[in-house]
């Protein structure tokens, strides 16, 4: 049934609006890939792997370790890329093109449906906050509670784990993504699927805009001064006499002249019915009076209200009962539909943000796995790691990392060194790309979550 299904929707919107949060924080973690330096490769009998740890050991000492006096790292992870299909140089040196705008496409559609979770976090916030103030009042507690802030939070996930534990903890997923397979066919179908993604969030958001624009339209309607907006809503048919030689008016009044049209409508004109008005409704500036009369003495009892004082406004009106039910009903189910719409919207976007995620995780892998082997050469020799540094020492963690994977680099991969070359940098967002105005002696990019 109709109550039923409302009550449905209130429950869902009321758990909605108990794990939602107004605003998101963000945490930026570099995606890097460590050289074996010089020193590292030195020593005869090591395997790669050992290497590696040596690599991720001499990472840990030097940020998080007592040397500097402080820790420049939150935290270091060692990021596991699996062996993937390299193809000729050529090829790599295309994706790594292609690689950088699609890497700032899937970011800028996770970075839409962000946006409409908080945007819709929000609304389901402010509704939570409004019904605490309507319960509190209801229950005479108007002291702390009204005043009470929602700080309950939702958590944005991947997979079922939250997004930061999602990327510190990233598993390459063979089933979706076969390592054997081309790089570039594993590049296009995540960026097919999260186009695809895309697509439907403008569908749906068109769709969700369109309902709340004609919720608006029929809104602003009933909103504005009684001396324009439509008076469905306070004119009741009791109000009204209509007979065949009694007509009732609607007169506007500014509050301030309400006993100066008390006094005088009745001798405004010949045949008004004396003592027929009364007031329905007083707002912001304006009164809403009604005044019965003769309908003979229409016309000169309206010229009369435009010379006796030009404040006066008789409003023309007719009341149609069917039209104002017909009305109330296209609201309440323009109303209905805007807040289905909005919860499927909500629902979809907390699935369709992990699928993101997850894709975008995927590309940058791919990118640091590319540019690592376009910088470091063949065979693939680097240690990846996911490192999330501490706020405003991010400079001091870029030079602490210069000076310990610099040495037996070229200077041309320095920081203070600007210009074309063929590995990879860091930068904003997920920057990093060959030839970056912010280079360094290592792959670097930036995830913002």
């Amino acid at each position: 049934s109709t109550a039923r299904k409302r009550a449905n929707t209130k429950r869902r919107r009321r758990r909605q609006m108990e794990s939602s949060s107004s605003t998101f924080t963000t945490t930026a973690y570099w995606i890097v890939s460590l050289p074996l330096t010089e020193r590292n490769h030195s020593i005869n009998g090591q395997t790669i792997q050992e290497r590696k740890d040596i690599a991720f050991q001499l990472l840990e000492a030097k940020t998080r370790g007592k040397e500097n006096g402080e820790l420049c790292a939150r935290e270091n992870r060692k990021l596991f890329v699996p062996e993937l299909k390299i193809g000729t140089l050529d090829s790599l040196l295309a994706l790594s093109d292609d690689l950088q705008k699609i890497n700032g496409q899937i970011e800028n559609v996770t970075q839409k449906i962000k946006r409409q979770i908080q945007e819709i976090g929000e609304h389901f916030a402010k509704e939570s906050q409004q019904q605490r103030r309507r319960d509190n009042m209801e229950n005479n507690n108007n002291s702390n509670n009204n005043n009470e802030a929602f700080t309950a939070q939702t958590i944005l996930t991947v997979d079922g784990v939250p997004t930061e534990e999602y990327l510190t903890d990233f598993k390459w997923d063979e089933a979706k993504n076969p390592a054997k397979r081309q790089l570039r066919e594993t590049v296009e179908k995540i960026t097919e699927h999260v186009m695809k993604i895309d697509d439907e969030l403008k569908m749906k958001l068109s769709e969700y805009v369109m309902a709340k624009n004609s919720l608006s339209t029929i809104a602003r309607k009933t909103q504005g001064s009684l001396a324009t907006r439509d008076l469905g809503d306070v004119v009741r048919e009791e109000d009204m006499v209509e007979t065949e030689n009694l007509t009732t008016l609607l007169v506007t009044i500014p509050k301030f002249s309400a006993q100066d049209w008390l006094d005088s409508y009745e001798t405004l004109a010949q045949f008004v019915v004396p003592r027929s008005s009364k007031m329905l409704k007083e707002e912001n500036d304006y009164s809403l009076f009604t005044v019965t009369l003769f309908r003979r003495t229409v016309d000169s009892f309206k010229n009369a209200v435009r010379e006796k004082n030009g404040a006066f406004q008789v409003r023309e009106y007719s009341y149609d009962k069917d039209k104002i039910t017909e009305n109330k009903e296209e609201k309440q189910s323009l109303e209905e539909e805007v807040e289905t719409r909005r919860n499927e919207l909500y629902e979809w976007c907390q699935t369709s943000y992990g699928e993101v995620v997850s894709s975008w995780i995927h590309v940058v892998v791919v990118r640091l796995f590319v540019e690592s082997i376009l910088r470091y050469g063949l065979p693939p020799a680097f240690q990846a790691v996911i490192m999330r540094p501490k706020e405003r020492l991010e400079k001091k963690l870029r030079s602490v990392m210069n000076a310990a994977f610099g040495n037996g680099s070229s200077s041309h991969w320095s920081a203070t060194e600007s210009g074309g070359g063929s590995g990879g940098g860091g930068g904003d967002g997920l920057g990093g790309e060959r030839g970056g105005d912010d280079c360094f002696p290592y792959v670097s990019f930036t995830v913002t979550l």
